[in-house]
């Protein structure tokens, strides 16, 4: 079989009528990922609280250690996934590689970031038909059932105080119980999460900057199992030290190693990570940028 070998041919069906099989195109994609590469030093007094496992100081020499390591594995872990996977929602992954700004983008439909959802904090507003072309825009054009809603707990406020949501959910003991807790009900077959996550960049040009902003709402298809059709984690492969230290093995996706350090005496704790969201059903993201 040859690589991007084109087929047009016609086919008789079981009636006999000619079927056309249309234009299509096999290849392999590849692309490079980026990576990152962190390394905290700590001091070498941490290494004399291990010298005698019967002090105090051996205890807190162990919690030390750990606690910088479970830091290293959050910020650049879990944490840095999360705000991957939001921007990638947003169509818009700033990278700086060699001090150079690079935005990825996703190819997100321009009629799927729409941003005339206004009135939502008016309680009065029919926030659910900004929410039905939502969901509709998201099942014509990807063929999946939009499934869930994010924002943060600002704009949560709009919809809490929503009339209309008022009048159909807190109506029931559990959704009364929900509003007043600040979560919301299961409004419109959707599966509403209210995200206060916040991140500061390493250069100081973002502080304290939300995940989500206010006035956002995403709405997304559900997010995919272990299948991971439409949205998912794609993770490169890279070399570090192996145990021994005396040449090099292979890692992927996010690998952590330590190694003694002369001067100062110290240990020195790495990690890499190449690990990189890919969005490949775009058309299962909506998002309105300013609804109040």
């Amino acid at each position: 079989e040859k690589r991007n070998a084109k087929i047009d041919q016609e086919m008789v069906g079981r009636d006999g009528a000619a079927q056309v099989v249309r234009h299509a195109e096999y290849a392999r994609r590849t692309f490079s990922i980026p990576y990152t590469f962190k390394v905290m030093p700590l001091p070498g007094d941490t290494f004399f609280n291990l010298k005698n496992p019967e002090s105090g100081n051996f205890d807190n020499g162990v919690f030390m250690i750990g606690r910088q390591i479970r830091l290293l594995e959050e910020l650049y872990g879990q944490y840095l996934d999360e705000y991957l996977a939001v921007q990638a929602l947003l169509d818009s992954v700033p990278v700086k590689i060699d001090g150079v700004t690079y935005t990825i983008t996703f190819g997100l439909p321009a009629t799927h970031k729409n941003s005339t959802a206004q009135g939502w904090s008016t309680s009065t507003t029919d926030i659910l038909a900004s929410v039905r072309t939502a969901k509709r825009t998201i099942t014509q054009d990807s063929g999946r059932r939009a499934a869930r809603a994010f924002l943060n707990d600002a704009t949560a406020d709009y919809v809490r105080k929503n009339d209309l949501v008022t009048k159909m959910y807190a109506s029931t003991t559990e959704g009364a119980r929900m509003i007043a807790e600040g979560d919301l009900p299961n409004i419109a077959q959707l599966n509403w999460t209210v995200h206060e996550g916040r991140y500061t960049t390493s250069d100081g040009a973002a502080l304290d900057t939300p995940f989500i902003a206010d006035n956002y709402v995403l709405f997304t298809a559900e997010f995919p199992n272990a299948a991971m059709d439409w949205i998912e984690f794609q993770s490169g492969s890279f070399a570090i030290p192996n145990d021994a230290g005396t040449g090099f093995q292979t890692a992927r996706g996010r690998a952590s190693w330590a190694r003694v350090s002369d001067s100062p005496t110290g240990l020195n704790v790495y990690l890499k990570r190449c690990r990189f969201p890919v969005v490949r059903g775009p058309e299962s993201v909506f998002w309105y940028t300013n609804v109040a």
